[in-house]
């Protein structure tokens, strides 16, 4: 019957041959002689014995490429979502323009605006995997947070599973980690826009001007 198979695998069976139940991570659909239990695929799992089918992962997680396993838990969040679960990037300290990530948009360390709210210290945690929200991404898979979009960068896809993701701002622009919208890319020091207007390339400052600071404004005189 589905979820049994012979003491004996191949033919010819001998009267005595019993049917055992698969065991924990295995399945059979069939009840046809001589089939064999089978490891669940991937993304799937058998938590009992003598299952005649595999129970999917939770929503947004996976095994990986590993087949055959016996528990929930071995189910983890895919590329892209997270178990864990942030409060909103907060107000950048002084300095956070010129972030040490600034140069790279890989990092798999969550930048240290983000702030952890769940209860890790669980040994086990039952997933519940949440896809990376807009400005965030996460290329492995496991319970671990989302990182933030670098500086000068920028994202407004949700569940980005890689930081190329991460556009790059428009020239001579920059931006604050985790922002969401090509809005959010400013002149940088020493550079203006003609139009006023965010989002948009700037320009250097002239020769005997100077801008000190971020933003749309105008260039002043040495």
């Amino acid at each position: 019957i589905p979820g049994y198979s012979l003491t004996t695998a191949l033919p010819p069976f001998p009267p005595n041959s019993t049917c055992v139940a698969c065991p924990t991570g295995k399945f059979k659909s069939t009840s046809a002689v001589g089939t064999s239990c089978m490891p669940c695929p991937n993304a799937t799992y058998a938590n009992d014995t003598g299952m005649s089918s595999c129970i999917d992962c939770p929503s947004g997680s996976s095994s990986e490429s590993q087949t055959g396993i016996s528990s929930i838990f071995q189910c983890q969040c895919k590329a892209g979502y997270s178990q864990l679960q942030l409060l909103p990037v907060v107000e950048p300290a002084k300095d956070a323009y010129n972030s040490s990530e600034s140069n790279g948009n890989n990092s798999s360390k969550p930048h240290s605006t983000m702030i952890n709210t769940s209860t890790s210290s669980q040994p086990q945690i039952m997933p519940n995997c949440h896809p990376c929200a807009r400005g965030r991404y996460k290329d492995f898979i496991g319970p671990e947070p989302c990182s933030v979009c670098n500086v000068g960068k920028y994202s407004n896809i949700i569940g980005s599973s890689n930081g190329s993701m991460c556009a790059t701002c428009p020239a001579q622009t920059i931006s604050l980690p985790g922002s969401v919208n090509v809005t959010a890319c400013v002149c940088a020091p020493g550079s203006f826009t003609s139009t006023g207007r965010e989002g948009e390339a700037c320009t250097p400052c002239r020769a005997g001007t100077f801008k000190g600071n971020n933003g749309t404004g105008n260039c002043t005189s040495c």
